[in-house]
């Protein structure tokens, strides 16, 4: 159950280097995609933030504030081990204005702030910009060009990172160890953290045998397909093979895999049959999480890499580039070189 094991679409990198030397080489901006509209009673803090997880962000904005956690919302979570810029919505009431801002503890620095009527949502913003440096690089660099070249016209396999799954993996031997009775039930957010752990292992496994059999980047009979930069599913009832297969090269739609759960699956014909054989060696894992009582639904196969640029200086890659929201800096990394310094304690690198 090694996530390290997940096969690469374009062959395994023939660098190696350093990422995280300091806090600076691993840089996540959250890209909203939207204005908040200045009113109302939900004030809207862009945070920068160092050594935090989100949720420890979370707590100090409810304590400095004065309001409850539960008040305090954000789209996505953001690594600890990395300087990184995402949004945080309090609910203070239309009294407090945008400029009274009290001072903030270490670690957390408001870029921006303005009032909006509605709280934020999980999952609301476009996506992630990363600015990341790869130090220390070892190894032949020859077909550098030709894989950004690729991934830029094809995009990756859009698994989830290592940080999902804990140190060493260790997440999903706690979900196993409290489903067999050998430890006590998690508390309420460990408890999300291995649920979705469970999940995000099923659905890699799924996406690892496509990316075995070449099919992660096309439809197969009975696919289900994803909206580029959307949750929503797309239609093909209109389409002809020709516009799909058009949609498909533009990057517009991608094919999509399990997050395991109740209800139906939305496939059928040889996607079902692949991802029925697959999930058949995880019959605990999907048990429990049916046991857990999750709702089924579906993540895209692929994820598109957005404004890429790299700079190549001697031993240090410098990379830019923009994804999705749920999907991993580390996904890109591992297509490219392999590298040091993962931080597989840490949270999310940028959902």
């Amino acid at each position: 159950m090694n996530p390290n094991d997940w096969p690469r679409a374009f062959g395994e990198p023939k660098l190696t280097g350093r990422i995280r030397a300091s806090v600076e080489d691993f840089q996540v901006y959250e890209v909203l995609g939207f204005e908040p509209n200045g009113s109302g009673e939900h004030l809207w803090l862009e945070i920068e933030k160092v050594g935090l997880t989100t949720a420890e962000a979370q707590q100090q904005l409810a304590r400095v504030f004065r309001i409850s956690p539960r008040d305090v919302h954000y789209a996505g979570l953001k690594d600890r081990h990395a300087l990184t810029s995402q949004w945080f919505s309090l609910c203070v009431g239309m009294k407090r204005e945008a400029d009274e801002l009290p001072s903030l503890p270490q670690g957390l620095r408001v870029v921006r702030a303005v009032k909006n009527s509605r709280k934020l949502r999980r999952g609301s913003h476009r996506g992630n910009r990363f600015v990341l440096t790869v130090r220390d690089l070892q190894g032949d660099s020859s077909d550098l060009e030709a894989r950004m070249a690729r991934i830029a016209e094809e995009g990756i396999p859009n698994y989830f990172g290592a940080q999902r799954f804990g140190h060493g993996g260790g997440n999903i031997a706690q979900v196993l160890s409290w489903w067999r009775g050998e430890t006590a039930a998690p508390a309420r957010r460990l408890r999300g953290i291995l649920l979705s752990a469970a999940r995000g292992f099923l659905f890699n496994a799924v996406l690892a045998e496509r990316v075995r059999d070449g099919s992660w980047n096309q439809l197969l009979d009975g696919e289900s397909r994803n909206l580029d930069g959307t949750s929503r599913q797309f239609r093909a009832d209109a389409a002809t093979p020709e516009e799909l297969a058009q949609r498909l090269q533009e990057l517009d739609i991608h094919p999509t895999g399990p997050l395991w759960g109740r209800g139906s699956t939305e496939v059928s014909g040889a996607v079902a049959q692949l991802e029925s054989e697959v999930l058949g060696h995880y019959p605990e894992l999907c048990d429990g999480l049916l046991r857990e009582g999750l709702e089924h639904a579906r993540r895209p196969l692929r994820v598109a890499i957005r404004f890429l640029q790299y700079q190549l200086d001697a031993d240090v890659l410098r990379l830019e580039f923009e994804l999705s929201s749920g999907a991993y800096a580390t996904a890109v990394l591992r297509e490219l070189v392999h590298v040091d310094g993962a931080k597989e304690d840490s949270e999310e690198g940028g959902e």
